[in-house]
């Protein structure tokens, strides 16, 4: 049994020199872990409150108050404490990135003080320690970017691409080959190659359509597309237009994806009709809408608005509270996305996250920033090294 004895937190520098934090816990034993946060540009009004890392190095005396002496295998425990110091829906208190900071260095620590691999420390907390089996994650792969994350005109957010191979290894090749074989076109048709916060291609296109037109062409037999609209950054958002726009997509290219197709509230009709008219066909996938929060997900619940669900463990503020959104969300037949942020670090734990609850997807942008590349490289070795079945 390994006992917390100190929590430690500073700054660090994440994507493109932006400030987060680092959260390192340490034990009786003299062992000790951590785990860097990542935030997002784009955020639900419903979010655990991102505390600024001047204010975060503040708290490391007042969670090491409150959670020294406690096992670094009780996560739900650890978790609780958080949570009854600061009740608060949004974290306001401690900030959601500092209690995740804590909550997945404490995993990381009692996976290292039990021999063991976070995905597979992960997988025991998920299932309570009942039988698991695992699977390749499908990618969503960020290939054209938009709206707050790019510098062009397009309203949309991202623009993905599903490979058709199954596993990790045949998807990454297969969406490598892509993603430069579309900068070459870029560059013979004299375009001016920029890139979006996550790595995507930033394109001044005159329209979606045009966007489409041209990945329709570009794409194999087999491939799909989607789309992660993020209708609350969209200005002016007109809903039967983009009613009538996303049923355009589904008919003529081939789409199985829509995430926040329309704002997270006074939208619920649409979300229930997109839903009802495509379901069979693509994914509706609520982020803004859920917010990886139990809470809001049990409100959608039985408004028939999704099918999929993304995962962020930021927004909620808890490893707990996170495995609690990815169980309610299985028990109601919603598929996992598992999703980084677009101010991403080099941790790499959300690729345990996603193996360890047996995700159907990830979303963890383009191969152009390390940031991003940790995670699929992760993923790599994780198949590589301990191997999973394919997905279906």
């Amino acid at each position: 049994m390994a006992k917390i004895q100190k929590i430690q937190i500073q700054k660090a520098l994440g994507f493109r020199s932006s400030e987060t934090i680092r959260v390192a816990v340490f034990d009786d034993t003299g062992a000790s872990s951590d785990a860097f946060v990542a935030f997002g540009k784009s955020e639900g009004k419903y979010e655990a409150k991102y505390l600024e890392p001047d204010q975060a190095v503040l708290k490391s005396g007042e969670l090491t108050a409150i959670l020294s002496g406690m096992d670094v295998f009780d996560q739900a425990g650890i978790d609780k404490k958080m949570i009854e110091l600061d009740p608060s829906f949004q974290k306001e208190k401690l900030g959601g990135n500092v209690m995740l900071g804590v909550s997945f260095a404490c995993a990381k620590l009692a996976a290292q003080s039990g021999k063991k691999q976070l995905f597979e420390h992960l997988a025991e907390l998920f299932s309570a320690g009942g039988g698991f089996s695992y699977q390749s994650p499908k990618i969503l792969f960020n290939i054209i970017e938009g709206g707050v994350h790019a510098k062009n005109h397009l309203p949309v957010q991202e623009h993905l691409l599903l490979a058709k191979e199954k596993s990790v290894k045949d998807q990454i090749e297969s969406l490598d080959r892509f993603f430069d074989g579309l900068a070459k076109f870029f560059e013979s048709e004299k375009k001016e190659v920029n890139y979006g916060d996550e790595g995507g291609f930033d394109i001044d296109f005159r329209s979606e359509k045009e966007v489409l037109d041209l990945l329709a062409q570009k794409i194999s037999l087999g491939d799909r597309l989607g789309i992660d609209a993020a209708a609350n950054n969209i200005s002016g958002f007109e809903p039967e237009k983009y009613m009538k726009e996303y049923l355009e997509f589904q008919k003529n290219y081939p789409f199985s994806y829509f995430e926040d197709p329309f704002p997270e509230e006074g939208f619920n009709e649409y979300w229930q009709k997109l839903l009802s008219e495509i379901g069979n066909q693509s994914l509706i996938v609520g982020d803004d809408l859920t917010v990886t929060n139990p809470k809001k997900l049990k409100e959608v619940l039985g408004q028939k608005m999704i099918n999929g669900i993304i995962i962020k463990p930021d927004q909620v503020g808890t490893l707990t509270e996170t495995l609690e959104t990815v169980q309610l969300a299985r028990a109601n037949g919603l598929k996992i996305v598992v999703s980084h942020r677009s101010q991403e670090t080099n941790d790499d734990y959300l690729a345990d996250l996603a193996v360890g609850v047996n995700a159907d997807f990830v979303k963890f942008g383009a191969f152009y920033q390390g940031e991003r590349l940790a995670k699929y490289n992760r993923l790599l070795e994780i198949e590589s090294d301990f191997g999973f079945p394919e997905a279906p």
